[in-house]
């Protein structure tokens, strides 16, 4: 079962990969193909993390661009879910992990304005009150406190 799962991972970590890739000949092709195959990826990632429990938690654990987290957030509908662990990124030693995670809260939050998502952003902001996040951390992560105050403002 592990297997299968981690090789489910792999086939997500690719398919990620394929919705940046573009071709260079003609730039209006370029912007159709691009739009039509992304759109087709997140519909498959959508169906697969609903019939792959834990995937999607498998998958954002294991980081992945921050570049495709807008619009992996945008067109994957099922990926809502994350907002319940990605608080849990943030107890993880690696900066990059830890960016991550408030990257990924951060367009949940403005994708998904709920009450879940309102949690999530104010546990997130309780560990950076605590002291446990750099200053590094803390200046890299301002674009993502803008996110959500827009999405949860007061």
């Amino acid at each position: 079962m592990l297997y299968v799962t981690l090789q489910n991972s792999a086939i997500v970590q690719v398919l990620l990969q394929l919705t940046h890739l573009t071709k260079p000949e003609d730039k209006a092709i370029e912007a159709d193909y691009s739009c039509e195959s992304s759109a087709l990826v997140y519909n498959f990632l959508h169906d697969f993390f609903i019939n792959n429990d834990g995937l999607s938690k498998l998958v954002c654990w294991q980081t992945f661009k921050f570049s495709q987290i807008e619009g992996l957030v945008n067109g994957v509908p099922s990926l809502h879910v994350a907002c319940k662990f990605t608080t849990n990124l943030l107890n993880q030693p690696s900066l990059q992990k830890q960016l991550f995670s408030v990257c990924l809260l951060s367009h949940l939050a403005v994708q998904y304005p709920i009450q879940q998502t309102l949690a999530a952003c104010n546990e997130m902001l309780a560990w950076a009150q605590t002291g446990q996040c750099s200053i590094v951390w803390t200046v890299l992560s301002l674009e993502s406190f803008i996110r959500i105050a827009k999405a949860f403002p007061p």
